[in-house]
């Protein structure tokens, strides 16, 4: 039985928190259903670590939603899942990320979802028939162990692997974010042979110098100088493969400003 979730109250001394805001560092917009990220992943850069908690209940997810679109372009790609994964185990029960697909379904507004969740596809009858989405699956590793020290509480490798495969054989555009690469984590090779040609993956390097990262006992076993030099290293002896893409290392001169990697490749 699953245990009920509470909704956070928004009371007069509580900011109303938005489903969607902008993202200047892609130029998008993002969508977020939950409150805080259940999987507790050692590299977390957006401090939203905690009990899954949906942010409205779902009754009211489609009128807020369709409230705050107005202020969002018409051919703006709206992202889900990240800022916080939108698909945690509470999803079973409260599907407020399944109301607000099926609002941008509705009103044709395309969109992207990052996730580590096998949950996502209980919304496959909605992606697979919506040209205008993409799913992208998470995922830094395909050795188990490795994977469950960085990634303590999400879905293994296998059933994040079979995730993709299933949403490809259903004909929705999917893609691997090996982000972060981890230096002792990531085998990129044995990732790259896992996921398959047909699926595209990309790279970018542990991110040491991300607020939320830097201060915690995790980050503070890096140096992000040498995590980058080990994440070009394994970038150029990989060589170029059709559907990779690795992205430029984490900048060193500006903290504040490391979260957004450059999008040109290494490679």
């Amino acid at each position: 039985m699953l245990t009920q979730v509470p909704f956070r109250t928004q009371s007069a001394e509580t900011p109303r928190l938005p489903l969607v805001t902008p993202n200047p560092s892609c130029g998008g917009w993002d969508l977020t259903t939950y409150d805080a990220c259940e999987f507790r992943c050692a590299y977390c850069i957006t401090g939203v670590q905690g009990a899954s908690t949906p942010r409205l209940p779902r009754d009211d997810v489609r009128t807020r939603l369709l409230e705050e679109l107005r202020a969002v372009p018409r051919d703006a790609r709206i992202s889900l899942g990240a800022l916080c994964d939108a698909y945690p185990t509470p999803e079973r029960e409260h599907r407020v990320t399944r109301t607000a697909l099926e609002v941008l379904v509705d009103h044709d507004r395309p969109f992207s979802i990052v996730t580590k969740s096998t949950l996502v596809m209980d919304d496959l009858d909605l992606l697979a028939s919506y040209r205008s989405a993409s799913v992208t699956v998470s995922l830094c590793s395909v050795d188990e162990a490795r994977l469950r020290s960085v990634d303590p509480r999400a879905p293994t490798a296998a059933a994040r692997l079979d995730v993709v495969r299933r949403l490809g054989a259903a004909g929705v555009k999917v893609a691997v974010s090996a982000a972060p690469w981890i230096p002792g984590v990531t085998d990129a090779e044995a990732l790259i042979e896992h996921i398959g040609r047909d699926v595209p993956v990309w790279f970018a390097p542990l991110n040491v110098l991300a607020p939320q990262v830097f201060g915690s006992a995790y980050g503070r076993r890096f140096s992000q100088r040498d995590v980058n030099e080990a994440y070009v290293q394994a970038a150029r002896r990989i060589g170029k493969r059709a559907n990779v893409r690795w992205l430029r290392p984490v900048p060193l001169a500006d903290p504040l400003a490391s979260g957004a990697l450059a999008a040109s490749p290494v490679v």
